[in-house]
């Protein structure tokens, strides 16, 4: 550019997820209506989740250099998890 140096400060203002906060996160989902069109819905993962705590492995399996976990659910009776 001009041969000049800038500081930089990158700021996150979102709080990190921990157990307390986990299931406020939001995410976006687009679905599509009885005619046909596309629309965005916001929701947050406790309308379809509730942690649990239980014993687990002491170690994180990891898979191209990224820490992994395994995460269980169930469906609801009458419901297909796999249409949107």
């Amino acid at each position: 550019m001009d041969d000049q140096d800038y500081k930089v400060k990158l700021v996150d203002d979102r709080d990190e997820l921990k157990t307390n906060n986990l299931l406020s996160y939001k995410f976006e989902t687009t679905v599509t209506d009885d005619q046909g069109k596309q629309k965005k819905e916001t929701h947050k993962l406790k309308e379809f989740a509730d942690v649990k705590e239980a014993k687990s492995l002491t170690t994180l399996k990891r898979e191209n250099l990224s820490n992994m976990i395994s995460v269980t659910a169930s469906v609801k009776d009458g419901e297909n998890a796999t249409l949107a």
